[in-house]
């Protein structure tokens, strides 16, 4: 396991253990790829819309030395 911090926020969603739990797992994956990240910043909102395919919406900002990498998807699917 990485010492690097990890930073999970829901917005208008509650952060069960299991979110949180498949948060960490996938994000451990990336750690164990580069370990330049010094700090990985991980929100998770529910936009309620009648577009049900793009329901929920995944943020992951990448603190690393130099520029930071911002990634965002949305889905049906939280998981």
């Amino acid at each position: 396991m990485s010492n690097t911090a990890i930073v999970i926020s829901g917005v208008h969603l509650e952060l069960t253990e299991a979110l949180k739990e498949t948060v960490r797992n996938k994000v451990e994956k990336l750690l164990r790829h580069n370990d330049r990240i010094v700090k990985v910043f991980v929100e998770l909102v529910f936009n309620h819309s009648r577009d049900h395919a793009r329901e929920f919406g995944a943020q992951i900002r990448l603190e690393l030395p130099g520029p930071d990498i911002v990634v965002r998807e949305e889905s049906e699917d939280l998981y």
